[in-house]
């Protein structure tokens, strides 16, 4: 009887172990993500006071340019590691927040080719989003009873 009974408790060791790894997956997953999320905002924004600012210098708009492609880049590469690792509610939250940036991106292109802002909405929403996606994993990644 007592193998059995520590072959039992080896399986459960294992399981818990792999449930706790997973966990850790989804959490680095959305974290990886938020951070993403936040850089590419926070990139816009240079570039769009870089823009604003007027007769900036053509290397200061191009550096600030280059930096928002750059995160672009990060947040539409990024969005499978999320999806992938995470609930299907969790994974609805991120292409939400990834459609509403993607709305968000537009108006930056445009601001920065034009020189006017009508993004404001789409800001919003954007910041919308993040709160939602943040709501929805927190609810996944927090134990039950937390």
């Amino acid at each position: 009887m007592a193998p059995f009974l520590a072959q039992r408790r080896e399986t459960a060791t294992r399981i818990a172990d792999r449930a706790d790894r997973w966990q850790d997956a989804r959490r680095e997953a959305s974290s990886s993500y938020l951070r993403t999320v936040d850089q590419f905002h926070e990139s816009a924004r240079a570039a769009l006071a870089t823009r604003a600012d007027g007769p900036a210098t053509g290397s200061d708009l191009d550096q600030r340019t280059a930096e928002y492609l750059t995160a672009w880049t990060a947040l539409t590469t990024g969005l499978a590691d999320v999806q992938l690792t995470n609930s299907p509610a969790t994974a609805q939250r991120a292409a939400d927040l990834y459609n509403a940036a993607t709305v968000y991106s537009g108006f930056v292109d445009s601001c920065l080719a034009s020189g006017r802002w009508r993004g404001a909405e789409a800001e919003d929403l954007v910041l919308t989003a993040r709160r939602a996606f943040v709501d929805e994993a927190r609810g996944a990644l927090t134990p039950a009873g937390l």
